[in-house]
């Protein structure tokens, strides 16, 4: 019975000229129009990935020089000695290498962006989701530093310690300048060992070697050009109507009997009301494979981790599915395809706006995008860009889970809703 119900919605939809057109030539139309006329947009792009470090100091690296230098002429050493430890000092303070010589190496500049805030707003900035990393420097860090290196008998000598404060909402971004600075730790920690034996730093410690591997790495991100974005993003939006339709047709199956027949043959209406959930799904999921095949053939959108699309797929056809269940319930409820109406004219428009569908929020208003990643269409869309790009599928889970449940709740939700008795 169930798999006779599901083959019938099935056919409802494929049948039905008005889904062929809406579903699939309109957003097809769409994506042709806005990936070329936009394209503009997307020339010119700033690196896939950027990443922004907040450096916050409680001290001063000059003045922790003069102090040392204090400590050095009021020391018992020989004035060669003095003059000796002075002459590798320079070479060898840490936070003007890590700032100017690494992190705003000139082939970094492109990704990595370092901002210094004061530190009475350390707090504040814990809280800000924008920065990857923020890398805390304690008070008379340097002086520490060197005591530690020439006089590490000395009770004033204490070891010294960067502090790290790692987003772990931006997982990428945070892995690279992590590696960054434990290679510049690293080769730092060998260099000054080889200074203290009288061998003079290497010059070209300036950038880490992970630093490079890095770099090439994230330039092999995969940029999105307009006709890719589009693609995601029409499709994204037009999957919703999915919901919206199968309201409307298990709408019109009330209206002509269709319904009161199914109950009469002895069937429950949680199975109709699954079947309705299980078809849109699946429709959706075929309708997405539709348009960006056809994308691929005719445009080049290739998609290299097929396995993670084809995740990201099934999710959001879950999604599409609950809405579908939950509209159908409504329709039923109150008696009225109003509903389905108010699902396609509002809600998936402001999904579609908040979403990113036809411009990227991100680049209109941090807050914006923020929450359309919460949308159905807005979380999928991010997790096949990602994907896109070239990252791995660990770094959507969030998404693919929110989806699922977005889904499986709607669906339950309708169950609930539906009502006992339906009036002809």
């Amino acid at each position: 019975m169930f798999t006779a119900f599901l083959k019938k919605q099935l056919l409802v939809f494929i049948r039905n000229p008005e889904v062929i057109i809406t579903q699939l030539v309109m957003p097809l139309v769409l994506i042709t129009i806005l990936g070329f006329a936009l394209g503009g947009l997307f020339e010119g792009e700033k690196s896939p990935i950027e990443v922004k470090v907040a450096y916050v100091s409680h001290g001063n690296e000059e003045d922790d020089t003069e102090e040392f230098k204090t400590f050095l002429q009021k020391s018992r050493l020989a004035p060669e000695a003095i003059a000796g430890i002075e002459e590798q000092m320079d070479t060898l303070l840490p936070l003007k290498i890590l700032r100017e010589d690494v992190l705003e190496n000139e082939k970094l500049k492109e990704f990595v962006l370092v901002k210094e805030v004061e530190p009475e707003k350390l707090a504040e900035l814990k809280k800000n989701k924008d920065y990857a990393v923020i890398i805390e420097v304690p008070e008379k860090f340097t002086y520490h530093f060197l005591m530690s290196v020439f006089f590490p008998s000395e009770p004033t000598s204490e070891k010294p310690e960067l502090k790290l404060y790692q987003n772990e909402a931006r997982e990428l971004a945070t892995q690279l300048v992590t590696d960054i600075i434990e290679e510049f730790q690293h080769q730092y920690t060998l260099q000054t060992a080889l200074a203290k034996k009288g061998i003079p730093m290497n010059p070209e410690m300036k950038q880490p070697a992970e630093s490079e591997v890095s770099i090439q790495s994230i330039s092999a991100v995969k940029s999105v050009s307009a006709i890719a974005y589009y693609t995601i993003g029409i499709s994204m939006m037009f999957v919703l109507y999915v919901a919206s339709m199968a309201g409307t047709f298990a709408f019109a199956e009330k209206e002509s009997n269709v319904y009161t027949r199914f109950i009469l043959s002895g069937a429950s209406r949680t199975s109709y009301l699954m079947g309705t959930f299980i078809s849109a799904i699946i429709i959706a999921f075929i309708q997405l494979l539709l348009l960006f095949g056809f994308s691929f053939l005719a445009y080049g959108v290739k998609w290299d981790d097929l396995s993670s699309f084809l995740a990201i797929t099934i999710c959001i056809a879950i999604a599409v599915g609950g809405f579908a269940a939950l509209v159908t319930s409504l329709n039923y409820r109150f008696h009225s395809q109003t509903f389905s109406n108010f699902f396609s004219s509002i809600i998936v428009t402001i999904f579609a706006l908040l979403g990113g569908t036809f411009v990227p929020v991100k680049d209109l208003s941090e807050t914006v995008a923020e929450i359309g990643k919460f949308t159905p269409n807005g979380a999928a869309m991010n997790a096949y860009l990602n994907i896109y790009q070239g990252y791995g599928i660990e770094t959507v889970i969030p998404q693919l889970v929110t989806l699922c449940i977005c889904g499986i709740v709607l669906a339950v939700i309708g169950v609930f809703i539906f009502p006992k008795e339906v009036r002809q």
